[in-house]
Order: structure tokens, then sequence, then C-alpha cells
């Protein structure tokens, strides 16, 4: 017995320890409330898994060029998975001061309507992007995503003088 009796405290030490890390794992790793989902036979990956970020990010500073190309992807990541204060706050520091939105989620004929709304229209999404893609606009980069149902929606961001902003929005519901 006297064996089992100093082995219980080196097991419980170990279990603690485990039990310790793997919340640190979780901690650090991709929050399971946002998954990838199918939708119509078409598996839809959202755009802040690791996996995701990563295809992303390479593609953002390809876009992006010499113009650094790593305040491009920090206002990309942050519109599409920023959930704290922080990324809300980058979002907003580098959002122009008036930014054309689109929408035709209301219209009937198909037709979209365009306004200029000040920076506080623009938010991040919160993690609610699937199926993202990147593409080259003009000066612009230009995001687009689904918003996990019958919405599509978008951003552009543009390298002004002194750094990349976010200069308009659009969106599109079926």
């Amino acid at each position: 017995m006297r064996h089992v009796r100093t082995t219980m405290p080196a097991l419980r030490f170990v279990s603690a320890s485990l039990l310790l890390a793997s919340a640190q794992v979780a901690a650090v790793a991709w929050p399971a409330d946002i998954e990838d989902y199918h939708q119509r036979g078409v598996m839809h990956k959202n755009a802040c898994s690791p996996a995701e970020k990563a295809r992303l990010k390479k593609l953002t500073t390809q876009l992006a060029g010499r113009k650094q190309p790593q305040d491009a992807w920090r206002l990309l990541q942050s519109m599409l998975c920023g959930r704290t204060a922080a990324g809300w706050n980058y979002v907003r520091a580098n959002t122009a001061a008036e930014v054309s939105i689109e929408d035709n989620t209301d219209t009937k004929d198909g037709t979209s309507s365009v306004s200029v709304q000040p920076a506080a229209a623009v938010e991040p999404v919160k993690m609610n992007a699937w199926s993202a893609s990147i593409e080259r606009a003009g000066d612009d980069i230009a995001v687009g995503y689904y918003e996990g149902g019958v919405c599509s929606s978008g951003f552009f961001l543009r390298r002004t003088a002194s750094k990349w902003q976010v200069v308009g929005t659009t969106r599109s519901c079926d």
C-alpha cells in the first residue's frame, strides 16, 4: 500500500498538469462555436479557421505587394475575425471617415442602393464569415464572404497615402 500512496499524489499532479495544459491549449485554439457548414452540397469554410487564415494571409500579402502587406492583413483579419474591443478599435481607427455602403437586400428588382455613411457604420464581422474570397478591384482589395445563410457580404480595403483603410462595404441577400 505504501507504493500506492506515494504514486497517488504523483498521479494527481500529472492529472492536474494535463488538465491545466489542455485548458491553456483550448484558450488559444479556434473557437468551437464557429464551424464550417454545408449548404446545398457545398462545404463552406469559416474564414477564421487556422487553415483559412493562412490562405487569406497569403493572398492578402500578395495583393498588397510592397505597400505594407502586414497592415493590410491585420486590417482584413480584424474585419473578419475581430471579436474583442482591440479588434473593433483597430477597425475603427483604420476606416475612412466616410464609406460607401452598397445594399441590395430589400430590392425586388435586383438593383442596389448605395449610400455614403460615417465610419461608425462599419463593424467587424465577428467570425461570421464563410467561403471568403479576395481579389484586386482597381486600387482596392475586395473581400467577399457568405454570412452563413442567404446573404453574401464584402468590404473593400484601399491603401491611402499612409495606411490601409476600409473604404466600403457591400451586402446582398436572396
